[in-house]
């Protein structure tokens, strides 16, 4: 569900749906279909496919990002 979350939508409701999964257990190391964690996904969105013109986005995934990686130490 954590790494379905990533890919559904561009607006501030994946934050608190990210932490609510990630307080409920949920393991941001574990791998989807394609052998890739959370972060990484997160990490290919904020290295370019985001539109850099779009800095609500690049801010939003920055901080999923600082979340899941906090949660992943």
């Amino acid at each position: 569900a954590l790494s379905a979350l990533c890919w559904s939508t561009y607006d501030k409701v994946i934050l608190d749906a990210a932490r609510l999964l990630l307080d409920a257990g949920a393991d941001p190391l574990c791998l989807d279909v394609d052998g890739n964690n959370v972060l990484y996904s997160i990490n290919w969105k904020l290295s370019g496919c985001l539109h850099e013109r779009d800095a609500k986005q690049i801010e939003l995934f920055t901080a999923l990002y600082d979340q899941v990686k906090a949660r992943a130490m």
